[in-house]
């Protein structure tokens, strides 16, 4: 009999002079061949870099455009729900909301909602991922090819773009437009256009996704409050502003989302 579990990630940090390109990884891992492991990831504004091993495959909604096991995920407006019989390795280098066009040449328009298979274009890579023995194994595998990408793509990280992203992570998603084009001295076009060009989305669509994010990591780590109280708390209009927003990004609102969580 499967035995199903919901699983928290093991959060590990990248090499130092890998930390312009590299937020942290997150790793997903059992043993138990009986296991019938649930994740579910939610937007934060950082695209990432997965690979996958598992005896028995992966479901994943929204599906990938193609089956496999070593993708790209981009600046994601939906959750993804996954599920995995068995035993298996899930880890995801989220890089910087940046770091995208610098490594590949794309931004997340191009990947799309869904996730973009790297399996043909990196076979040598992928070989030595799933030759890996263990997660510390791949990590540093996966961090030496995060390392020749950035040094062969050409295109360098954007330095006011960077800064924006900085700033909106800074002050979680909460500035005005008005105030992040006054810090750079920046016209609404040009900040725009910048955004496009190099993460494929608009700032204000990346500082709600932030915003989201920090609200939900105290919904999620203190379930115990009110969430009229964690609305306003951070920095929401009123708890029905704090609702939909929530809805928008997992599908459920507030309340519905913890009463399956404490169902589990």
């Amino acid at each position: 009999m499967k035995r199903f579990q919901l699983m928290n990630p093991q959060v590990i940090l990248p090499d130092k002079q890998l930390t312009e390109y590299i937020q942290h990884f997150l790793v997903y891992e059992t043993k138990n061949k009986q296991a019938s492991t649930h994740i579910s990831v939610f937007p934060d504004g950082h695209p990432g870099i997965i690979f996958f091993k598992g005896d028995n495959g992966i479901y994943q909604t929204p599906p990938v455009q193609q089956p496999t096991c070593f993708y790209i995920s981009g600046q994601n407006m939906h959750p993804t729900f996954i599920k995995i019989p068995g035993r298996f390795i899930w880890i995801a280098a989220k890089l910087r909301p940046y770091a995208l066009k610098n490594m590949f040449a794309i931004t997340s328009k191009e990947i799309g909602p869904y996730c973009m298979s790297i399996e043909q274009d990196f076979p040598a890579v992928l070989a030595k991922l799933n030759d890996a023995k263990n997660s510390k194994a791949i990590i540093r595998i996966l961090q030496q090819f995060i390392k020749e990408c950035t040094n062969t793509n050409g295109h360098k990280i954007h330095e006011i773009v960077k800064k924006c992203t900085q700033l909106i992570i800074k002050k979680h998603g909460t500035i005005s437009m008005k105030e992040l084009r006054e810090a750079f001295n920046l016209s609404e076009r040009t900040l725009q256009r910048y955004f496009l060009a190099e993460m494929g989305i608009p700032p204000k669509r990346f500082a709600r996704i932030i915003h989201f994010h920090y609200a939900f990591q105290t919904l999620t780590t203190e379930d115990q409050k009110r969430i009229a109280d964690i609305a306003y708390e951070k920095g929401f209009a009123d708890p029905a502003h704090f609702s939909r927003t929530i809805k928008r990004f997992t599908g459920q609102s507030p309340t519905g989302f913890l009463l399956k969580r404490r169902s589990l």
